[in-house]
C-alpha cells in the first residue's frame, strides 16, 4: 500500500530517484570488482576493501558538500561545480595511467570494460524522466542535443564482439573514441547550463538540480567513471596496436584464471 500523502509527481520521483541510487550503487560495485583484479588472487579482498573506503568516502564528501550549498554560490568564478570536477576527472586519469590501473584493465579484458558502457542506457531514462517533470533540461537528453544513449545501446554487442576477438583494434578505438565524445559533449552540455556566471543556455529549467544530492555524483561520479573505463580501453589498445603485440594476452586475460599468476612467475624467473 502506498503512503497517502504521496502526490502522482512525488511518487514518479521518488522511483526515479530510487532507479538513480541503484545505478549508483552498481557501478561502485563493478569498480570494487574490477580494481581489485589488479592485486594478486590473495591481496584481492584487502583491494577491494581499500576501494570501498575510497568510494564511500569520495561519494560522502561530495554529497556533504552539496548539501552545504556551496555548490549554488553563484557568484564565484568558475563555478564550484567546475572546481570540484576536477578531482574525479584527475583521479581517473591518474588510475588509467597507474601500474595498477593497467594489471586490472589486462585481468578484466576489453570486453568486461566496454560492457560497463551499457550503464549509459538506465543513466538516460532517469534524465529523461527528470526532464519530463520539469527539473532538468530537455537540451541534456536524447530528445534534445545529448546522444550519450547511442553509446550505451551500442556498448554490449560491441563489448560481445571484442571479447571474441572479432573487432579490428582500429574499430575499437573508433568505438572508444566516439564515446568519450559524446561524454565530453555530455559534460560539456550540463556545464553551460548550470546556475552562474559561464551559463551559456538561459532557458528554464537550468541543470541546478545536479548541485543537489543525490543527483550531485552523476557529475561527480557516474560520468567519471565513464571516463575512467574509456580510458582503460584506449591503455589496452595503446598495446593491442603496438608492433610488439601485447594484444593477444590483454584482450583474453579475462578468461585466463592463470593469467596473473603465469605473468607473476615469468617475472620473478627473470629477475
Amino acid at each position: 500500500m502506498q503512503p497517502t500523502f504521496l502526490t502522482p509527481l512525488a511518487e514518479q520521483l521518488l522511483l526515479g530517484q530510487n532507479l538513480f541510487l541503484g545505478l549508483v550503487t552498481a557501478v561502485a560495485l563493478y569498480w570494487v570488482y574490477t580494481i581489485s583484479r589488479a592485486a594478486p588472487p590473495d591481496g584481492r579482498r584487502a583491494l577491494a576493501g581499500q576501494t570501498v573506503l575510497f568510494l564511500g568516502i569520495w561519494l560522502s564528501l561530495s554529497a556533504t558538500i552539496a548539501d552545504t550549498g556551496w555548490l549554488n554560490r553563484e557568484s564565484l568564478n568558475p563555478p564550484p561545480m567546475l572546481r570540484i570536477l576536477m578531482v574525479p576527472l584527475a583521479t581517473a586519469f591518474l588510475v588509467a595511467w597507474s601500474p595498477a590501473g593497467t594489471r586490472a584493465a589486462q585481468q578484466v579484458g576489453l570486453g568486461w570494460l566496454i560492457g560497463f558502457q551499457v550503464f549509459r542506457i538506465p543513466l538516460e531514462l532517469v534524465v529523461l524522466g527528470l526532464s519530463a517533470r520539469g527539473y532538468y533540461p530537455e537540451r541534456l537528453t536524447v530528445a534534445g542535443w545529448n546522444y550519450d544513449l547511442f553509446v550505451g545501446v551500442t556498448a554490449l554487442p560491441v563489448a560481445l564482439l571484442a571479447a571474441k576477438g572479432r573487432l579490428s583494434g582500429r574499430a575499437i578505438v573508433f568505438w572508444n573514441g566516439t564515446g568519450t565524445l559524446l561524454l565530453a559533449v555530455s559534460m560539456g552540455l550540463w556545464a553551460m547550463s548550470l546556475p552562474g556566471q559561464l551559463r551559456v543556455f538561459l532557458d528554464e529549467p537550468s541543470a541546478e538540480i545536479l548541485l543537489r544530492t543525490p543527483w550531485v555524483w552523476m557529475p561527480l561520479f557516474l560520468q567519471p567513471a565513464a571516463l575512467l573505463a574509456h580510458l582503460l580501453v584506449f591503455r589496452l589498445e595503446e598495446r593491442i596496436l603496438t608492433p610488439e603485440g601485447e594484444a593477444a594476452k590483454l584482450g583474453r586475460a579475462a578468461v585466463n584464471p592463470n593469467a596473473y599468476s603465469s605473468s607473476s612467475s615469468s617475472s620473478s624467473s627473470a629477475m
